[in-house]
């Protein structure tokens, strides 16, 4: 199992830059590079049998990064969500 999780980072960031260069080039909502690499790295790990625990450990220090981002981010719009309120329709088109 351990052989298993030196690949998972790499594969994460790689399906996520090469969906962001093919976000950029079609601008196509869809396109959104989480879905995408969701999209790419779920069935993967279906196709070859490796179990989400076993990947997860792979790319864990990537979610240890993201944790504090995500908080961060938090507050700003907590801020703003008074404007996020006033313009929700052109937010979400």
């Amino acid at each position: 199992m351990m052989a298993n999780i030196w690949w998972s980072l790499p594969l994460t960031l790689i399906v996520f830059f090469a969906a962001r260069k093919l976000a950029a080039r079609y601008k196509f909502p869809l396109l959104n590079p989480l879905l995408v690499a969701m999209v790419v790295i779920i069935p993967f790990l279906m196709l070859t049998g490796i179990s989400y625990d076993s990947y997860f450990k792979g790319s864990e220090v990537l979610n240890d990064l993201l944790q504090p981002a995500v908080v961060a981010l938090a507050y700003p719009l907590y801020e703003q969500l008074h404007q996020i309120r006033a313009r929700w329709k052109s937010i979400i088109t």
